[in-house]
Parts: C-alpha cells; structure tokens; sequence
C-alpha cells in the first residue's frame, strides 16, 4: 500500500509541468513580415471589411482578456497555487486535467502548424527549400 502511494506521489510530481504555464509572447515574427501583412490586409480588403475585421479582432481580445483574469476559473487557479497546494490535489485531478491541458496545447501547436503552411503559400517555399535561412542570412543574401 505505501509503495502504491510512494509511485502515484511520484507520478503526481512528474506530470506537474502543466501548471507552469508560461504565457508565449509574439517575438518571432519579424518587423517586414508584420508590414506585409498589414499592407495586404490594406490592399485586399474594403474599409468596410477592415472596420469588420479590427472591430471583431477588438472583441476578440476582450473576451480573451476577460477569461485571462478570472481568478475562478480553474486553469487560473491552477496557475495561482503555489506547490503545497498543488500536492493536496487527488492524482486523478492532475491525470484529468493534465492530459487536458496537454491535448490543448497540442492542438493549438498543430493550428499554428497549419495556419504558417496556408499563410502566403509558405508550406510550398519550405518544401523546395534546401536549407532554411535565418533573418540574418536572408538579409545578406
């Protein structure tokens, strides 16, 4: 019984990774691909559509701010306890809710996947590429 207790304590340590979340920050995306971006948004759409598009991207942010500050909901919580805390939690909680987070993220990587390869015919230059270039080299070239 102890040991059974000892390995579900140990597992529960394992899997604590989920709770440091750490929120990703934009610092990849380089200054000339953001003007691109925003010439083709000027370029290709009306005013009507841009005015459609800012407002719902306004609205957008809000709800998303709005759920990133409530302190009741329970990844907030999670992200607030400190490591007592965290030991309380049953092993089935972290199981649950672990692998919840996990298949999250994992889904949310493989929209950011799809979304780089759709964007500006980007999938097809990787696929001819025989080495990728960093800004730098793309610079000097």
């Amino acid at each position: 019984m102890l040991s059974k207790a000892l390995t579900q304590s140990n597992l529960l340590k394992q899997s604590r990774h989920f709770a440091k979340w750490v929120t990703p920050k934009n610092d990849h995306l380089d200054p000339e691909y953001i003007k691109k971006q925003k010439d083709l948004f000027e370029t290709t759409l009306s005013k009507r559509e841009q005015a459609y598009k800012m407002a719902d991207r306004l609205a957008l942010n809000e709800i998303k701010k709005e759920a990133l500050q409530d302190p009741t909901l329970w990844w907030n919580k999670l992200g607030a306890m400190n490591e007592e805390e965290r030991d309380l939690l049953p092993f089935s909680f972290v199981k649950k809710y672990g692998t919840f987070i996990n298949s999250i993220n994992e889904l949310q990587l493989m929209n950011k996947h799809d979304d780089n390869l759709r964007d500006n015919n980007r999938g097809q230059e990787i696929k001819v590429l025989d080495k990728l270039l960093t800004n730098e080299e793309k610079r000097e070239m």
